[in-house]
């Protein structure tokens, strides 16, 4: 551990494309391991140094990394990205601004599942959020969205990997859904324990 560094991948950079930003970069001789959100364990081959490899390589590691730093206890990920299903919004709405508003102010939305942006499955919306580590996605809510009320659940997917990603879009202005101006209103249903979120699913 005292090898390695802690690398800070930069926005729009996941650890599921770090491998092959790793082969094209000539770096095999380091093993990337996720910490969790945008953090990365960079630990050298035995007998290589990292600092020398990261002087002699700086552009790249600069095109790829926001910042690397020694590795320490200290160092931990406080948000994580997961992948949610947001039911209860009708496909009409299904573009990036109303996506942003459902997912919050308290988390940020990264991308759209492919199955949700060609519209292969309607039954929810499939939305990978960053979200601080002491923050739960799964909740419910009535939001009004153009003067209709609609009451919107938000469930929160078992991790199924390192990284988070699958067959996403990590959306800009190219994607086939396109922003529009919606206006919404929201409140927030109170949090259940598990116990009462149980009863009221008929266990």
């Amino acid at each position: 551990m005292k090898r390695s560094v802690v690398g800070q991948l930069k926005e729009g950079i996941w650890f599921d494309q770090l491998g092959e930003e790793l082969v094209k970069g000539g770096m095999n001789m380091v093993r990337a391991r996720y910490m969790g959100d945008n953090l990365v364990l960079l630990t050298p081959k035995e007998g290589v140094a990292m600092e020398a490899l990261i002087l002699h390589n700086k552009d790249w590691f600069d095109s790829v990394f926001v910042s690397t730093q020694p590795w320490t206890e200290t160092i931990v990920a406080d948000h994580r990205v997961v992948w949610t299903r947001c039911y209860g919004l009708p496909i009409s709405l299904w573009n990036k601004d109303c996506f942003e508003k459902v997912v919050g102010e308290e988390a940020s939305l990264v991308s759209i599942d492919v199955a949700t942006l060609s519209w292969e499955n309607l039954e929810f919306a499939r939305l990978q959020v960053r979200i601080l580590q002491s923050r739960s996605c799964t909740w419910m809510n009535n939001m009004r969205f153009n003067d209709f009320k609609y009451n919107i659940v938000m469930e929160e997917e078992p991790p199924t990997g390192y990284g988070g990603t699958c067959k996403c879009s990590l959306y800009d202005s190219s994607d086939s859904i396109s922003s529009s101006e919606t206006y919404v209103e929201d409140s927030m249903l109170s949090v259940k324990s598990c116990e009462e979120e149980l009863r009221q699913w008929g266990g």
